[in-house]
């Protein structure tokens, strides 16, 4: 069985570091105790590690009723067992800065232990420090002394026990948050290969979420020619200019939702073979005026796209043409008038809410019933925004 090695803050108790090193029989002991007070000359608790002769104070309230021999003679450790590492008392940052350090070193010197943090002693400080440094080194284990309290101040002697403490779910949950950024800028290819590696345990512990999630990226990474490709991207899109909508970043809804309402037009054309980009004069009807750039090629853009599609698809996409022109001038001139437009205002919350209505009621059930004829039958769910893992 692998030996533990206990890393441990050091207050001004040493019943639960006692407690610790008996139930754990650590082969070796790391503490990190804090030094003598600047601005009152009183010591630390690192008197309580190294401090000669009976140094450990044992308290009732406010009164001293007995003095002890420091921690490390108490448990019997030899000087070779143990190491004591002096951290500051209330500087979070420098107290991460001296664990980790401590904690890197004591993990190459002891490659194949078990290292267990116990966070029990020292100050909030150094409690929140020794955390931090813990779930940053995937091979620390967390664990606490607690038992029974006579009052909220603390726990009463001979009654403490060691308490595991899960820190699994914590790491996971950061390790990733790098795959929801790189999917958030559209960056599906790193999405998946960051997602890949959390695969099993997904599935096994939230499929139903899961599984839509690695087919939505399966289709997003498709080859250029894969028919599902597109719409797949495009709802990628619709779902992440929601997600800037939550953020109250309307702007950037609002541009995405523009994106979209033009590629989608661009995506139903190119399926009959007209490029909006580069425009045969027989492909536009008497009805448009389209007139060539200074390149010389006929274009079209968002407007005239549609006008095109409902010329060339017929069905139902004319009918949303039909019904819905003015109503995407309307949005259009709002979206027009803003700073990531051709304006110098913000989108305002009212704003988005009837450009994005408007997508919802009237773009979105025409887009879905395409992607379904094209082979994406199943619309991607929006991303989690709590975790997937029990």
């Amino acid at each position: 069985m692998t030996q533990p090695i206990l890393l441990c803050t050091v207050g001004g108790s040493h019943q639960p570091i006692l407690t610790a090193i008996r139930e754990l029989q650590p082969v070796f002991v790391l503490f990190f105790a804090s030094g003598r007070d600047q601005a009152t000359g009183q010591p630390g608790s690192m008197v309580t590690i190294t401090g000669k002769g009976h140094p450990v104070e044992v308290r009732r309230g406010a009164e001293v009723v007995d003095h002890l021999p420091n921690i490390p003679t108490q448990a019997g450790l030899r000087e070779e067992q143990f190491q004591a590492v002096e951290v500051p008392t209330d500087d979070l940052d420098q107290a991460v800065a001296a664990m980790t350090s401590a904690i890197t070193a004591i993990a190459e010197r002891f490659p194949q232990a078990r290292l267990i943090a116990d966070y029990t002693g020292g100050t909030k400080t150094m409690t929140a420090a020794l955390v931090m440094a813990a779930i940053d080194n995937d091979r620390v284990e967390l664990q606490l002394i607690t038992g029974n309290r006579a009052d909220l101040i603390k726990v009463r002697d001979g009654s403490q026990a060691g308490l595991a403490v899960s820190s699994e779910e914590i790491r996971l949950r950061r390790a990733m948050r790098a795959y929801l950024n790189a999917w958030d800028r559209f960056d599906h290819a790193e999405a998946a290969a960051l997602l890949e590696v959390y695969r099993p345990r997904l599935v096994k512990d939230a499929g139903e979420v899961a599984v839509p999630l690695f087919q939505a990226l399966k289709y997003l990474n498709a080859v250029q020619d894969s028919p599902q490709r597109t719409p797949a991207r495009l709802w990628d899109l619709w779902l992440n200019a929601q997600r800037r909508a939550v953020q109250c970043r309307y702007d950037d809804a609002v541009a995405r939702a523009y994106r979209l309402l033009e590629w989608t037009a661009q995506w139903l054309l190119e399926g009959q073979g007209v490029l909006t980009g580069d425009l045969k004069p027989e492909q536009i009807p008497a009805s448009l005026s389209i007139t060539a750039n200074p390149d010389g090629k006929l274009q079209a853009g968002l407007r005239n796209a549609w006008e095109l599609a409902a010329h060339h698809l017929g069905g139902e996409v004319a009918v949303f043409v039909e019904a819905e022109r003015s109503h995407m001038l309307d949005q259009l001139t709002k979206r027009n008038y803003s700073i990531l437009a051709h304006g110098d205002r913000p989108i305002a919350r009212a704003d988005w809410e009837a450009f994005g209505g408007w997508m919802a009621g009237a773009l979105i059930p025409l887009f879905s019933q395409q992607a379904a004829r094209a082979g994406l039958k199943k619309l991607a769910p929006q991303l989690p925004q709590a975790p997937l893992w029990r």
